[in-house]
């Protein structure tokens, strides 16, 4: 295995190369569709049933049917060799000389011209398990290079797909436009998709793996990451060695607390059980340095309530972590109330209320965090997010309604003369 890894490495690389504009201007018209998504992906990524016969032998398929095949099978079968080496081969693999710089070279080259569909596997098939499997002491020569590649990228490129389509959504009939049915449900899947792999990449990079037990629920049945209750969660020494590193932890923070508002559930729940435990270890470690770091992060779970404050175990989980960062960042940065201050309604009288009312009562107990969540949840109720059905809804009371049926209640006639008559009958012996 060691001695094909130069020729694994040269195949991922002039794979990725294939994508480059100069590479597609010089494919013949006829097979120019074979760079798009397969069959197979397609159907997978909308959830439909496949239909593919896979008893029709291979030379009877067309051309192209067998040239997007190929696309699709070279990426897979060299992604998945890459990725199961760790595993198989063990550290003898990791320590093999210029790994990191043939896999950053390689598997990652030219990440900016793969689509989606191309770049998902890349994190799913070969990374996850590449990180996964490492061993401790080589994590910082041979992990580390690799996720700086790859980090900042993704980010930036996830970030610009879900404002692109905050912005499109917002104007309906130029996005509809733009493309066919299909393809936008399916553009809009891929990037959900490919969102939540990178979210559970993050999940393995950050997390203690002693509590990776239980499987995650969600729409995507092929999920591996862990649910972890976003309160027990706990930072991995690999975490602690990203968070450390410069160059990772801008991207890491900003991927987790931007991935709070992106318009999907399952992201977002993905995004909150890594930013309170994310939360805990930049508190210990100081790395909210700045006032407007501090209000970045706030504004960024702030925009998560409003997104998908419909949703009640969003909005509690959202709120205790608005809360956290609030009271965290508030006495080491006072600049940090003024964002509070631009809620509608949240008044400099309001606000100073609610924090004399976060501190100790008169008899010295101290405030419940329930107590404290509800508190907020008061001073930013105007920005929660609503369900459509109750955005326009108009709160009427009527007080002292009186009831529209009055029951009637049953009369029953008793006749007393023939209950005392038939008593004395009642208990007689029979003769007969």
């Amino acid at each position: 295995m060691l001695s094909l890894l130069p020729s694994i490495s040269l195949i991922m690389r002039t794979y990725n190369l294939l994508w480059t504009r100069e590479a597609r201007a010089k494919v013949h018209p006829a097979f120019a569709s074979a760079y798009d998504i397969h069959d197979s992906e397609r159907n997978a990524a909308l959830g439909l049933r496949s239909d593919v016969d896979f008893s029709e032998p291979f030379n009877c398929k067309q051309p192209l049917d067998r040239v997007k095949s190929f696309m699709f099978n070279i990426q897979d079968y060299g992604l998945q060799i890459l990725g199961n080496a760790g595993q198989c081969l063990g550290p003898e693999f990791y320590r093999c000389p210029g790994l990191c710089e043939a896999l950053a070279s390689s598997a990652l080259a030219g990440l900016n011209q793969l689509p989606d569909y191309r770049l998902r596997p890349i994190v799913r098939s070969f990374v996850k398990p590449f990180v996964l499997h490492c061993p401790c002491e080589l994590r910082s020569t041979v992990v580390l290079p690799l996720l700086k590649a790859l980090f900042p990228f993704v980010f930036q490129k996830l970030n610009s797909k879900w404002e692109n389509f905050r912005l499109k959504y917002g104007n309906c009939a130029d996005y509809e436009d733009e493309m066919t049915e299909e393809q936008e449900l399916l553009d809009d899947q891929l990037n959900r998709l490919l969102s939540r792999e990178f979210l559970d990449l993050l999940a393995v990079v950050l997390l203690s793996r002693r509590q990776e037990t239980v499987p995650s629920d969600t729409m995507d049945e092929e999920s591996e990451a862990p649910h972890v209750p976003p309160g027990s969660a706990t930072i991995s020494e690999l975490g602690a060695l990203v968070l450390g590193t410069e160059d990772l932890c801008a991207s890491v923070v900003l991927t987790v607390f931007n991935a709070l508002h992106w318009c999907d559930t399952s992201v977002s729940f993905k995004a909150i059980t890594l930013a309170t435990p994310l939360l805990r270890q930049m508190q210990q470690e100081g790395l909210i340095r700045d006032e407007a770091g501090a209000c970045y992060l706030l504004r960024c779970v702030l925009q998560g309530l409003q997104v998908l404050g419909e949703h009640d175990i969003h909005q509690g989980l959202l709120l205790s972590l608005a809360l956290a960062l609030y009271l965290t960042t508030r006495p080491l940065f006072p600049g940090v109330a003024t964002l509070l201050l631009a809620v509608p309604g949240c008044t400099p009288d309001a606000l100073k209320a609610f924090e004399e009312k976060l501190g100790p009562g008169p008899d010295g107990k101290q405030v419940t965090e329930k107590k404290k969540k509800e508190l907020f949840r008061k001073l930013i109720s105007p920005i929660i997010g609503k369900n459509i059905g109750q955005q326009f809804k108009a709160a009427i009371e009527i007080m002292n309604l009186p009831p529209i049926f009055k029951p009637l209640k049953m009369m029953v006639e008793i006749d007393d003369s023939s209950a005392v008559d038939s008593l004395p009958a009642l208990f007689a012996r029979d003769e007969t």
